[in-house]
């Protein structure tokens, strides 16, 4: 870990492909799931020389499981509201669509978190 970090802080900080500073994390050049389909030990995807720094927006571009990921500078929490209160979707199933559409890709829980807005919204008699 001691190198892990001694090459974090020899970085400049500076997103790979972008050039933002903003949001950097630590990402796999080559991905550990191109290790998997290969053969390979997926660990070996773990050396330095395969990391680079990358803006949180970058990194999700980069996945095809994230095709429309990075459309918006918007973070999730703000995107979700828009969603919900913009689109009103009817259902809760409607409202994951939605979602997914946008390019929101985040876990379920942060789907039901946002829902619950809905549900507080519609016993105030304010939604849909």
């Amino acid at each position: 870990m001691r190198h892990v970090i001694d090459w974090f802080y020899a970085q400049d900080g500076r997103c790979a492909r972008c050039a933002s500073r903003i949001h950097i994390e630590v990402d796999h050049i080559e991905g550990k799931d191109s290790y998997v389909k290969a053969g390979r030990d997926p660990s070996e995807a773990d050396r330095l020389d395969n990391l680079q720094l990358l803006c949180r927006r970058c990194n999700v571009v980069k996945r095809a499981s994230h095709r429309l990921g990075g459309l918006s500078f918007a973070t999730a929490q703000a995107a979700l509201m828009w969603i919900l209160l913009v689109e009103r979707p009817p259902t809760r199933e409607a409202f994951r669509e939605l979602c997914r559409a946008h390019g929101l890709t985040m876990a379920s829980i942060r789907f039901d978190e946002a829902w619950a807005m809905a549900v507080w919204l519609t016993k105030a008699d304010l939604f849909p």
